[in-house]
């Protein structure tokens, strides 16, 4: 009988604080033992059970929250109307030196190997408790309720008559189902979720502050080709931006603080590309070539530089998205996708865009932001 719910006013059901309600003899201890199965093979047939209404009156209890009673209610694991009555524990899962799913003659098992100690504990068991039903205990609910037929069993036991599932979930319960140690709670801490949202603020912050000053930089150092690595990012951007809202919609990504990071570090790779595109043409020059000439000549092959370089880092990206967990895996995949979009970027919008520019002769030889003028400076300061 499982116990009552509590009905508004009145008492709810009695805790058991002492000996449950006697039972009819037939089940007692020393009467309540299994038959012999018809089909043989050493089976049994477990006993009836006792359906006295007053045991339905009292709670569940476990040894930790009644260590003094003699004996305790646990339901059966997944069945709570059925409970069991039981005496003080035989042996603890430390008696317990291995447990593992077997398959015996086409029936999934349970093979039980026991220490020295507890072997000699479950033979005395097994000769006081013979042809009855012993249980097996964890988190304060019978897992299985094996009956005893044999009265020494030399340190190795079998549980039968199990399917394959249950084999394995006993099997990890009677190996690791008691913890070797006892858990306590040594300190609490409180963390305040805005923590996490300043943390990507801030991260987000010095991303952009950092893409402002790579600008500056190649304005100031490639002058019109500066302008284009100032758009290629800003395409860059906006296919990243579209990309990972799609992503969230479909499939829930979510930008975090790794994911940030990923995004920081891919911008350095991004211009990597420019850069080796850019110091392609300059050699390009040296060589005697005029600037519309070399920006088509440039490119073809410094994009083999740029694929195995991009290559590079897309393997490293899927090797950690592969092998790690956690933010870790957050950092990689925004990597990846960041550089499978500067392969695209580069040959679909900056290769046309410098082509573009150069074949304008005004815009080339224009005296401040001209393009020729930021290939020819560094070649004239080292002429």
């Amino acid at each position: 009988y499982s116990p009552p719910k509590p009905v508004k006013g009145k008492p709810a059901f009695k805790p058991l604080t002492g000996t449950p309600p006697a039972c009819a003899s037939q089940y007692t201890a020393q009467n309540y033992t299994a038959t012999s199965s018809a089909a043989g093979a050493g089976g049994s047939n477990p006993p009836p059970v006792d359906s006295n209404a007053l045991f339905a009156e009292y709670a569940n209890n476990t040894p930790l929250n009644s260590p003094n009673n003699a004996t305790i209610l646990s339901p059966l694991s997944g069945q709570p109307s059925t409970r069991f009555e039981l005496g003080p524990a035989a042996l603890a899962g430390s008696d317990v030196a291995n447990a593992a799913p077997q398959l015996v003659n086409g029936q999934w098992t349970v093979g039980i190997t026991f220490t020295s100690s507890g072997s000699t504990k479950f033979d005395q068991f097994a000769q006081a408790q013979y042809h009855k039903i012993t249980a097996i205990v964890l988190d304060a609910q019978v897992v299985n309720d094996p009956i005893i037929e044999s009265t020494n069993y030399n340190g190795q036991a079998q549980i039968s008559g199990l399917s394959q599932a249950q084999a394995q979930s006993l099997a990890i319960e009677l190996q690791y189902g008691q913890l070797p140690v006892v858990l306590s709670q040594q300190s609490a801490q409180s963390v305040t979720p805005t923590l996490g949202a300043n943390s990507l603020h801030a991260g987000l912050i010095a991303g952009i502050a950092g893409l402002i000053l790579v600008m500056l930089y190649t304005i100031l150092y490639y002058r019109g080709l500066g302008v284009v690595v100032v758009l290629g990012l800003a395409t860059t951007g906006a296919l990243l931006f579209a990309l990972i809202s799609y992503l969230g919609r479909s499939i829930g990504l979510t930008l975090d603080l790794s994911g940030v990071t990923g995004l920081i570090v891919s911008v350095g790779i991004t211009v990597d590309s420019y850069i080796v595109y850019f110091e392609r043409l300059k050699d390009e020059i040296r060589s005697g070539l005029s600037v519309r000439t070399s920006v088509d000549r440039g490119f073809s092959k410094a994009y083999k530089t740029v694929v195995v370089a991009d290559s590079v880092s897309l393997i490293a990206a899927a090797t950690l998205y592969l092998l790690s967990v956690g933010a870790v895996k957050g950092f990689a995949f925004f990597l990846g996708m960041s550089t499978v979009l500067d392969l695209i970027t580069a040959y679909a919008f900056t290769r046309p865009l410098v082509i573009l520019l150069g074949r304008n002769q005004r815009f080339t030889n224009a005296r401040f932001i001209g393009i020729g003028r930021g290939l020819l400076s560094e070649s004239k300061a080292t002429a």
